[in-house]
This record gives C-alpha cells, sequence and structure tokens, in this order.
C-alpha cells in the first residue's frame, strides 16, 4: 500500500519562534559583551595615549634644557580640568601660561560621556630641564568610561621623577 502523506518542506512556526528566541538572546550577549570591550579598549587607549604624552613632555624638557608644560588651558592660563583639550607647551616663564610659547602637542579632549581626573593639587604637570616635575605635580590620572569606576577604567601614575607608568587595575576613591 502506498502512502499518500506528503513530505513536509520548510518549517513550522513553533519552530521559526524557537529559532528567533535563540537568535535574539544570542544577539542581546554579544552586545553586552561588545559595549564591554568598546568602553574597555577606549580607555585603555586614552591612558595608553596620555603615558606617551607624559613621557614626551619628560623627554621634551630634557632634551631642549627648558621647562615643559602639560595641562588644559582655559583663557591662556592652565586650569585643573582635564575633560578638556591637553596641551603640551615649552613654558619659558614657568608660569603656566601659554602666551606665545611653542606648543609641541595638543591631546584631544575625553568624550563628554566620560571622566578623567587627576590626583596632582597643582594646574598642570611642568618638566623640568633634569626630567623632574613640581612637588605638587605627581599623582595619578584616572580615565572613567561614562563616568563610573569599574573594570573598564584604566590609570596614569605620574611620580616626582616625571616618569609615567600605565596602570591597568583601577582603585577608585
Amino acid at each position: 500500500m502506498k502512502s499518500t502523506r506528503k513530505q513536509q518542506l520548510g518549517l513550522t512556526i513553533l519552530e521559526l519562534f524557537i529559532t528567533l528566541g535563540i537568535v535574539a538572546i544570542a544577539s542581546t550577549l554579544a552586545l553586552a559583551s561588545l559595549s564591554f570591550l568598546m568602553g574597555s579598549s577606549q580607555a585603555e587607549n586614552y591612558t595608553r595615549e596620555l603615558t606617551k604624552a607624559v613621557n614626551f613632555s619628560r623627554v621634551q624638557a630634557v632634551s631642549t634644557g627648558q621647562t615643559v608644560t602639560m595641562c588644559t588651558i582655559e583663557s591662556g592660563t592652565c586650569v585643573n580640568d582635564w575633560s578638556k583639550d591637553i596641551t603640551i607647551f615649552v613654558d619659558s616663564n614657568n608660569n603656566r601660561t601659554l602666551g606665545t610659547n611653542q606648543v609641541l602637542r595638543i591631546i584631544e579632549a575625553i568624550p563628554s560621556s566620560d571622566g578623567l581626573s587627576y590626583t596632582g593639587t597643582s594646574a598642570g604637570i611642568s618638566f623640568y630641564p633634569d626630567g623632574s616635575i613640581g612637588d605638587g605635580d605627581n599623582g595619578v590620572f584616572t580615565y572613567k568610561v561614562d563616568n563610573s569606576c569599574d573594570v573598564k577604567s584604566r590609570s596614569v601614575d605620574v611620580n616626582a621623577s616625571g616618569r609615567a607608568r600605565f596602570i591597568e587595575s583601577v582603585s577608585c576613591s
């Protein structure tokens, strides 16, 4: 006896919904991981660039025999607001004022949603011809993604001798 049953081609509605559900769950997990990686990567890239900028400033001071200052500038004077562009310049008068001094480099500001703080007590960091920095200049830069201190945050430690060190594990206070 011959079977009159037709062979099914395609998916049932139940199979389709199950497949779509699995794809939606996998996509959600992938997006969460991607978002975390992008934030962490952004913080790491910026703080590594900041480490290079600190070391560049120190080398420029030593090689030229002049004071080199690294700070954010407002109305021509260094201020303690690290969320803006960071300017590195030859500070011929050692007064942390840009004036007609030569600008060596500008580091672009961080995104407005993120935060960059520095624990040093002065507005900016001045590197002297021997490579050292001023008494209140040493401290730690901390980059916070979305202004929150978490596993994505990164830091740069600037010690009294003017050397910078990238820190991957951050403890915020």
